[in-house]
């Protein structure tokens, strides 16, 4: 089946391309929507209990190591919820955690890094002086 585009279709696309091009872009246009490549972003939901162990877990690295994190609680934007869904590989599952820019994975990716020792070098990387 064919879909008409009409002007309402096509603006829902621009819009949805801008917001996708801000969301995976280092474009400063908007804080909840940027990725930097440098820190650290969780993005959450209030009652995930993997996104607590994961908030946990970054608040005790941070009596070591000194770095900050941004954590985007994502309930109620879908347009967000599909953005992140694209930069995932269409992961659906949260916590979804961003170090320095680079997607890490959920909760179990953080511990599995931390296991192996290799967290504390990432936050380090990006650790405030």
């Amino acid at each position: 089946m064919i879909k008409k585009f009409n002007f309402y279709t096509s603006f829902k696309i621009t819009l949805y391309a801008f917001l996708t091009a801000v969301f995976l872009g280092n474009c400063a246009t908007s804080n909840d929507l940027k990725i930097n490549n440098k820190g650290v972003v969780i993005f959450t939901t209030q009652t995930c209990p993997y996104c607590i162990d994961a908030k946990k877990l970054l608040k005790e690295k941070q009596k070591k190591i000194h770095f900050k994190y941004k954590e985007i609680n994502i309930e109620g934007k879908d347009w967000l919820k599909e953005a992140l869904l694209r930069r995932t590989d269409g992961i659906k599952t949260v916590p979804k955690i961003f170090i320095n820019g680079k997607y890490i994975g959920g909760f179990s990716a953080l511990k599995d890094l931390d296991q192996k020792g290799k967290l504390d070098a990432e936050l380090k990387s990006y650790s405030l002086r």
